[in-house]
């Protein structure tokens, strides 16, 4: 089989001395260091030891150039566009206190419109369907930053028909849908006041994600609740009642970000209000089913909400600071892997080669 592709592939061929287990000499065909080659998976090289050494090379080449996929309980997916995200059904509402620091996305709504009040929106603005049903004061300015997704000098822009928005809603509600299931089995938590939560206290879930239960999340003025977690912890806290006042602070300590914690409202009805006096909170914030009426805090992270039918209300100093949207990484081209593979193969043919002119040398 060697003799027959010699021709195809240029190979000049030569015997070597190869001892056999029976202790009797035989020789094997083989060719040049430099042009050794793979034909139908068999390595023209006569020894064991030379098929290890290039394949070892070959492989070696294959894992430095795979990429490495790192597993997370859970991510945001197209959700992570978007630092506010209006549910679909709503009934219209208010975003009006500059600036936003964030990319808005609004749903379709059954009635109304989002009033930009014309200010100040450091992001992108997209719409499900027509800006021009969903919205108004649309007359916006600031910037569409880098870490947004814009460019350097990219001016804030108002776009309709955009079908991402409705993917970045079915990933939110899916998001709240999934974890609110694991509701029971949440490590049971209160959050009326002050406190620490530890995220390794949490139910740990087949994802790898902690999940705790609470029935209310109201923290009150100049009250703080901590999360404590690394940043390789990943925390749900599904609220099941309704009737929620976000007055006090959030705050995340040990590394975990607000990408890495869901504040998960399942309750039905009713509103989730705030007015905590310029506070700060930091995670992200699922209200599928509830109104949405917030003023005076910050959020560091995300807001996904609006019950259907109701307003959406982020006002009188409500701000929000959307971390940086994730830059995928390039994918690698498969014919760069080959080329890599067959080079490290090639690589470890002439170290063989090398070491086996040095044997015949010295014989």
């Amino acid at each position: 089989m060697i003799d027959a592709f010699a021709p195809r592939y240029n190979l000049r061929l030569r015997k070597v001395p190869v001892n056999s287990k029976c202790g009797s000499t035989q020789t094997a065909p083989t060719a040049t260091a430099v042009e050794r080659v793979w034909l139908r998976g068999e390595l023209m090289v006569g020894t064991r030891k030379g098929l290890s050494v290039v394949a070892g090379a070959a492989a070696a080449a294959v894992v430095l150039a795979a990429p490495v996929a790192h597993a997370s309980p859970f991510t945001l997916g197209a959700f992570e566009t978007y630092g506010l995200l209006v549910n679909d059904g709503g009934s219209g509402g208010d975003i009006n206190t500059p600036p936003v620091n964030a990319n808005i996305g609004v749903g379709n709504l059954a009635s109304g419109t989002i009033n930009l009040n014309n200010e100040v929106i450091n992001g992108k603005v997209d719409c499900e369907t027509s800006c021009s049903t969903v919205l108004s004061g649309s007359a916006i300015t600031g910037t569409w930053p880098v870490s947004l997704g814009g460019g350097p000098t990219s001016p804030p822009p108002v776009t309709s028909n955009v079908a991402a928005v409705e993917t970045a809603i079915t990933a939110a509600k899916t998001l709240s849908s999934h974890y609110g299931a694991e509701s029971g089995l949440g490590t049971a938590v209160t959050l009326t006041g002050s406190t620490t939560i530890n995220a390794s206290s949490g139910f740990l879930d087949g994802t790898g994600t902690r999940v705790f239960t609470a029935s209310t999340f109201s923290p009150g003025n100049s009250q703080t609740i901590t999360i404590n977690g690394t940043s390789s912890d990943f925390v749900v806290i599904d609220v099941t009642g309704t009737g929620n006042s976000l007055n006090g602070a959030l705050t995340l300590a040990g590394g975990i970000t607000s990408d890495q914690v869901l504040i998960n409202f399942i309750g039905v009805g009713g509103s989730v209000q705030g007015a905590a006096n310029g506070a700060t909170l930091d995670g992200t914030f699922l209200i599928p089913n509830e109104a949405v009426t917030l003023n005076s805090l910050t959020i560091d992270g995300h807001l996904f909400g609006g019950e259907a039918g109701q307003n959406f209300q982020f006002v009188s100093n409500a701000f929000i600071n959307q971390p940086p949207v994730p830059v995928p990484a390039p994918p690698i081209d498969h014919g760069i892997l080959a080329f890599m593979a067959v080079g490290g193969m090639l690589f470890g043919a002439r170290l063989l080669g090398n070491r086996r002119n040095r044997h015949l040398q010295a014989a």
